[in-house]
């Protein structure tokens, strides 16, 4: 009787089982989903540049992945928890074939990957030296800039010569929600950009950050005047004065809203008798400066200053010469 006992108790458990899973199967069926564009991410890159070697190229650098699981485990799936990598710590010089791991959470099963391996393409490293510019990892908001102490320093890039010939510029990027108005030191991640504004991949740097002293501001441009003292030498004449249009200030905001145009001091044009450049000094406001610390300089342009009637005197002398030989 026990024993009729124990046999019935295991037949509801197992009917009890395969009920369960015939109730999830119909509220929670096992589904696929397409993920497309799975960034491949080259692994062990610092294995090759301890062998002086560094990847130039990659022939495919995303895949699509096919996954499946229950359909509540894909619909809380997101992308980036598809990790595709490819390992080149044994890589060598010239083409290597290397195969892409893809690898997903423990619930949710990888069924298919459009591409088992790919080329990478693998030489000797080069160095190169470059200055950086400052700037944000986001986009700035509108009239304000990045002042920062240490632009301009050189650093140093690592790279084949193929990538190293594509960088137009190094920046160093700086965490927007870290700016204030007030300097103070930073860390900035160094990239490398090429002609079209994008990152030049497998480029690297013998320090990935720099250290810099940064503020935000607003920036303004506003035209200058010029105001001259003196005469020029007796006999000559000012043709014209090259001024520039406008420059760039920065400051704060507030500061900057009442200036309209700014002045520097006089330039001393007595006695000059020829053509001439003069640096100019511009007066700004406390705690306003000049974006680009450039030298600014106003052309004074000196002609001889021939009486009208000795010009009429000449034209006149001209046009006899003319008649004579005609």
């Amino acid at each position: 009787m026990w024993t009729n006992k124990k046999v019935r108790m295991l037949v509801a458990f197992i009917v009890a089982i395969s009920v369960w899973i015939y109730v999830k199967g119909l509220v929670d069926p096992a589904i696929s989903k397409n993920i497309d564009n799975v960034d491949i991410n080259i692994k062990n890159q610092t294995s090759l540049m301890e062998r002086n070697l560094g990847i130039d190229s990659v022939d495919i650098k995303t895949i699509n992945v096919r996954v499946s699981g229950t359909r509540s485990n894909i619909s809380d799936l997101q992308p980036d928890e598809v990790k595709a990598t490819a390992d080149v710590a044994s890589a060598v010089r010239g083409e290597n074939s290397i195969y892409v791991e893809v690898k997903a959470p423990n619930n949710v099963n990888v069924r298919e990957q459009s591409v088992k391996r790919i080329n990478v393409n693998v030489a000797r490293l080069q160095k190169k030296e470059m200055k950086f510019s400052v700037s944000g990892k986001k986009p700035l908001e509108k009239n304000t800039t990045i002042i920062a102490e240490g632009e301009g320093k050189n650093v140093v890039l690592l790279g084949t010569a193929n990538n190293l010939a594509k960088v137009k510029r190094v920046e160093a990027r700086v965490d927007n929600s870290k700016l204030t108005e007030k300097s103070k030191v930073l860390q900035a991640d160094l990239v490398a950009i090429d002609e079209n504004g994008k990152i030049v991949d497998y480029v690297y740097f013998e320090e990935n950050t720099v250290e810099i002293l940064a503020k935000i501001v607003s920036e303004k441009k506003v035209e200058v005047h010029v105001p001259t003292t003196g005469k020029v030498a007796e006999g000559y004449k000012i043709e014209s004065i090259e001024i520039p249009k406008d420059v760039v200030i920065v400051g704060n905001a507030k500061v900057l809203e009442k200036i309209v145009s700014i002045e520097a001091k006089e330039i001393n044009i007595d006695n000059l008798n020829a053509t001439t450049t003069i640096k100019i000094e511009i007066k700004l406001p406390q705690d306003v400066e000049l974006k680009y610390n450039t030298l600014l300089t106003v052309k004074v342009n000196i002609v001889k200053d021939i009486p009208k009637i000795v010009q009429e005197e000449n034209t006149n002398e001209k046009e006899n010469k003319e008649q004579k030989e005609n």
